[in-house]
């Protein structure tokens, strides 16, 4: 598997141990910068020519999938069953969100007259952050987007995006899981409480939680599960592609291992690792 990790974004200390870890294996890569063919929002992002024969695995925004496609790269970018919709179609009740509506912006009132909800896009691109937001303060910022489109003026978010609503919820902890092939490799908690707390070790009942989730639906032979520990007990928080999640404390070394032994030749020669054992 040829590896292309898209320079300046992941944060560097993350960008320097994956690294080192494809170096460590002997793992063809190549690091790459994305240019602007214009100066315009919408243009198309270049990435250099590389000369490759064989599987392609990238890791950076999805503009650098974008290309990926474009240039024929396989397995590439892992984007498909990304949409919330999909996630409450096959996750339901495990859902942390499972009274979520979706709905375009622009049809977005008010749902069951709460004064607080929770607000974030429907789709992967993350036009802007998920977050809990008084009903005023709502309303005022979706009639300032749908005023901007209204002008003409470009803008990543518009009135017929799909986003979701869901009653706040309170959390304890929260979880990332690198999934591929249908098993969850590695992972790390990453929140405690509302504070940032990376520790890769993570409570088997959490690992077990998340992989008899993928056993219940996986949209891509490879992703990201974000979990939450909340007072009503485990819950899916998201699915993220898992070329551009963020890797936290997870075990960098499995998942360069999980992900070469996408490609056939690389599973051949692989000693396969014990079952049960935690990321």
């Amino acid at each position: 598997m040829f590896w292309i990790l898209q320079r300046n974004f992941f944060n560097a200390q993350a960008f320097e141990r994956l690294q080192d870890e494809l170096q460590a294996r002997g793992t063809p890569h190549a690091v790459v910068d994305l240019r602007m063919r214009d100066r315009l929002p919408l243009a198309i992002e270049t990435v250099p020519e590389l000369d490759i024969d064989g599987p392609v695995f990238v890791l950076g925004s999805s503009s650098l999938g974008q290309a990926a496609r474009r240039k024929g790269w396989a397995p590439g970018y892992f984007d498909q069953g990304l949409d919330y919709r999909e996630l409450l179609q096959h996750y339901a009740d495990r859902m942390l969100n499972a009274d979520a509506v979706v709905a375009p912006l622009d049809q977005a009132y008010w749902w069951r007259t709460r004064e607080r909800l929770f607000v974030r896009p429907a789709d992967d691109h993350k036009a802007f952050t998920g977050q809990v937001m008084h009903r005023e303060d709502f309303e005022s910022w979706r009639e300032r987007v749908l005023a901007l489109q209204r002008s003409g003026a470009w803008q990543a978010l518009g009135g017929d995006d799909l986003v979701v609503l869901a009653s706040p919820k309170d959390i304890h902890a929260e979880y990332r899981f690198h999934v591929v092939a249908h098993r969850v490799v590695t992972g790390s908690q990453y929140r405690l409480g509302r504070q940032s707390c990376l520790d890769a070790r993570v409570d088997p009942r959490v690992r077990d939680y998340a992989q008899a989730c993928v056993d219940t639906w996986s949209p891509n032979p490879a992703f990201c599960l974000d979990i939450a520990d909340t007072p009503q007990g485990l819950k899916v928080l998201e699915i993220n592609a898992i070329n551009s999640s963020g890797f936290y404390a997870s075990d960098l070394g499995r998942l360069v291992r999980a992900i070469d032994a996408l490609d056939p030749e690389h599973e051949s020669r692989e000693h396969h690792e014990p079952e049960g054992s935690t990321p």
